[in-house]
């Protein structure tokens, strides 16, 4: 698949709990997000716990791997002992905020540390989003790959797939008026 360039929206860091869902249910989605929305990075230590990663090509998805400084170690280590953050949810955390990026995850409880800290956040489901209203996903196959996930992941809370097929639900006419005009 040729690359074209890309504008991101953001650049991310993503926990293993994202790249999981894509990758058990539907991997080019991811090699949409990093082509059309997103410049997507992981953490060695994150792609380490992630089983799947194995034998999957990441520079064609787009995935970027991000090399961990010793002291981001370090800090992980520290907050990880005096929160309820995993050390790879920690390291999501420090990077996001060191780099002023987006971090992208589900855990409740790395979401609620970056907001306290300022730190802007976004689900995974959001990718798809993103790509239906630029066009690069047709609704059905994001329903389709969040429903799927909904059923591979018993930590996705049904109310959350719920809530993301009324925004792409609501997505379809705000899409269909800006190509109109």
């Amino acid at each position: 698949m040729e690359r074209d360039s890309v504008k991101p929206k953001g650049i991310l860091i993503c926990d293993a709990n994202i790249l999981i869902d894509y990758l058990d249910v539907n991997m080019s989605i991811l090699c949409l997000a990093t082509t059309h929305c997103y410049e997507i990075y992981v953490p060695e230590t994150v792609l380490a716990e992630v089983r799947q990663i194995k034998g999957v090509d990441l520079n064609a998805l787009g995935i970027k791997r991000y090399e961990l400084k010793f002291n981001h170690l370090v800090t992980a280590k520290k907050m990880s002992n005096s929160s309820s953050l995993s050390e790879e949810d920690s390291l999501c955390f420090i990077i996001a905020k060191e780099e002023g990026w987006i971090c992208a995850t589900n855990e409740k409880a790395l979401r609620n540390k970056c907001q306290r800290e300022k730190v802007d956040t976004i689900r995974g489901l959001r990718f798809m989003l993103d790509l239906v209203e630029h066009g690069r996903l047709s609704t059905e196959d994001a329903i389709s790959t969040a429903k799927k996930i909904g059923d591979m992941n018993p930590r996705m809370p049904q109310n959350v797939i719920d809530k993301f097929i009324r925004l792409i639900e609501d997505t379809i006419p705000r899409t269909q008026k800006q190509k109109e005009q």
